[in-house]
Parts: structure tokens; sequence; C-alpha cells
């Protein structure tokens, strides 16, 4: 059953169109299978993290326009409110654009808002700790690869040292991500790689 009040937040890599919808925004727990479309570059970060807008994967065009206007019975109801609604997503890589079709880790959060853009957004990635993000209240005109924002990786251990990413305008990025035996497919607004190439991720654990 899909909860349309939740979020996904997915780790993943750039290749395809923005949808834009109604989205809410927040980031999921625990997702149990993610598949990257195409693996990119990313400013040769080793771990970066991706915000996405994701959509159910499973909306049939005929069953979007029920013949006659007529009620839709319970199943297709459940349908077209799949077709509907949007989510939105963010995943963290630890090792830069990855080699395969598996998220580093997920995380999620609930939140009335329907946007990155202009706001401060705190994600917390059970494994790692709180993502900040703050993109530029303009960054939805701006082109792909130009500067949107920033955002800070704080230790889930509680520690005050924060790091930094830094985050550019995507729009391309395509990938699936599944949550409870729905798959989505989601397309990134954003990518936020870490400002230190070299570092290791706070609170990462072992692989």
């Amino acid at each position: 059953m899909i909860d349309h009040r939740r979020t996904l937040f997915a780790d993943h890599d750039p290749s395809a169109d923005m949808i834009e919808q109604t989205i809410f925004l927040g980031a999921l727990a625990l997702v149990p299978s993610i598949v990257l479309s195409t693996p990119v570059e990313t400013l040769g970060s080793k771990h970066t993290v991706f915000l996405a807008s994701c959509t159910p994967s499973d909306c049939p065009i005929d069953l979007c326009d029920p013949a006659g206007g007529m009620d839709a019975p319970p199943v297709l109801e459940h349908m077209l409110a799949s077709c509907v609604v949007s989510t939105s997503g963010a995943g963290h890589f630890v090792n830069g654009p990855p080699s395969g079709s598996t998220a580093s880790a997920t995380a999620y959060a609930s939140t009335s808002s329907t946007r990155w853009e202009g706001v401060s957004r705190s994600l917390k990635f059970s494994r790692y700790g709180t993502f900040k993000t703050s993109i530029d209240a303009k960054a939805g005109s701006l082109a792909k690869g130009e500067i949107a924002g920033s955002a800070t990786l704080t230790a889930r251990d509680g520690g005050t040292e924060a790091e930094p990413f830094l985050c550019f305008k995507d729009g391309s990025t395509k990938f699936r991500a599944k949550h409870d035996g729905d798959w989505f497919t989601c397309t990134a607004a954003y990518y936020c790689p870490t400002v230190d190439a070299g570092t290791t991720p706070l609170g990462t654990l072992p692989e």
C-alpha cells in the first residue's frame, strides 16, 4: 500500500526528464531496491546526494481516464491515485558515481512542503546522519550544471563537525526505486557532491 503522505529518498545517478506534479518532500527509510539507469561522473566526488522527484512506475495510460466519466471501482481508484501523486526523494552514494545499481543509504521524513527551492530541508539518513539542504529560491530556472545551493551532513553521533556539499542543477538523472512493493521512477532535480572529494563520509558504517 503506497503512503502518499511520505516522500521517497533514494541514492542515485543522472539520466532523464523532470516530472512536475504535486509532490511531497521527504526521504525513505528502508528502500529494498534501487536501480540507476545511467551512472554519471560527479566532479570526482567520493560521495554524492541526489535530490529527485519520483512518480509511480505502473500507471497504464488507459486507466488515467475512466470511460464515460463514471466513478471508478476501488482498485481503479487506487491506480488513479498512484498516477496523480508524485513523491520527492534523495539518496547518498558513498564511493562517488556508482558502478552498480544499489544505493549506499536511504532515509525518510514527512513534510507538507512541495519544493526544494528557497527553503531549508533536514533529512535523516539512519546510517550517516542529518543532511541539511539550502537550495536557492531561483534555482529552478538555472541551466543544468549551474550552482544551485549547498548542503551539509552532520554525523548521526551528534558531533558538531559538518561535511560540506555543493549542489548543482540536474534535471536529467533518472532511476527507479522500490518501496512497499511498488516501483517509482525518479528524476533528479539537483545533485550535491561533497566539497572535499578525498574525505570519508561522516558517520559511515563499514561496508
